[in-house]
């Protein structure tokens, strides 16, 4: 009962007053509990002399997790609405797309900020992530991008730095937007005043003290502001929207799918692409490998589609 209870609302007021909370979020909150559970159960049974110690942990656990609400088809339920449309993926590609007629940003950002679109589109990662992109993270060779995490950096100039919140990871890159963002370092970036001062993948084009210095995280949201004003379908853009549109992409895909994976795998998989902290449970830590190659192929399936029809 408490879990359920919605305490953004109604700050002061006796929790059994307070609104209930939607099933996804029960269901995340009863979730995490049983992790805390499951570990606390293993930290002080671990030197017990019952030979079934575990059997009992993992069907305690078990029970407990059957009592978290109903959570089927919560993406479909819940992305739709924060995850763009088709209609509106279209206008938004359209916008950016450069020489287009209804681009509103200079010739010199364009390809950025296509760039910046087509990395949010095709990965799902979040503002930080983007914006704390190197040149160096990216492998060339072996087609592959590093998330990783810089707290702290001194090597950052901007006053505020944006951080990286998730998971390091590696995400495969396909042929298609590794071409692009090879073009825009050689081409585009290249040309920039101070450029090769810093690593950064983004940097600011405005001619001034700050040319050729990490992309700021104003200067990302009025890119997101620009792009918004462009087209009424898109008046309530914001680049996290594009986060939500790769969940609903994947959960459609994965529906779709003709042997469709275990709902525990596909958490696993969807987990490792946003960065969220997989499951800590053994099995899941030997089956390591096996769940990062799953993640790869799907990553690479829908970032193709997605360039497709992007480019």
């Amino acid at each position: 009962d408490y879990m359920s209870r919605n305490y953004k609302q109604g700050k002061g007021t006796p929790s059994c007053k307070l609104p209930v909370a939607k099933n996804p979020t029960n269901y995340f909150r009863f979730s995490v509990i049983c992790d805390y559970m499951q570990w606390l159960c293993k930290v002080y049974l671990t030197l017990s002399n019952d030979k079934n110690v575990e059997l009992k942990i993992k069907n305690f656990i078990t029970a407990v997790k059957s009592k978290r609400p109903s959570n089927v088809d919560r993406y479909k339920k819940e992305i739709p609405d924060k995850a763009l449309n088709q209609k509106q993926l279209d206008y938004l590609f359209d916008i950016v797309k450069p020489n287009s007629d209804n681009n509103p940003f200079s010739s010199e950002v364009q390809k950025r900020n296509q760039l910046i679109m087509l990395l949010l589109y095709s990965f799902g990662i979040r503002a930080g992530e983007l914006l704390n992109l190197r040149i160096s993270d990216i492998d060339f060779a072996h087609s592959t991008i590093a998330i990783k995490r810089r707290a702290d950096d001194k090597s950052d100039p901007r006053v505020n730095q944006p951080l990286v919140k998730t998971c390091e990871r590696k995400l495969p890159v396909g042929e298609t937007l590794m071409g692009e963002i090879y073009n825009y370092i050689i081409v585009e970036r290249n040309k920039v005043k101070n450029a090769k001062g810093n690593d950064f993948l983004f940097i600011t084009n405005k001619l001034g003290k700050t040319v050729g210095m990490p992309l700021s995280m104003s200067a990302y949201h009025k890119i997101i502001n620009i792009i918004s004003k462009a087209h009424p379908e898109l008046n309530e853009l914001s680049g996290h929207m594009l986060r939500h549109t790769w969940n609903y992409e994947f959960s459609r895909m994965m529906d779709e799918r003709d042997e469709p994976f275990s709902e525990e795998k596909e958490a696993q998989i969807r987990s490792y692409i946003m960065g969220w902290v997989v499951d800590s449970e053994m099995a899941k830590i030997y089956n390591a490998r096996h769940i990062v190659e799953q993640a790869h192929k799907t990553s690479l399936v829908i970032q193709n589609e997605f360039m497709e029809r992007a480019i």
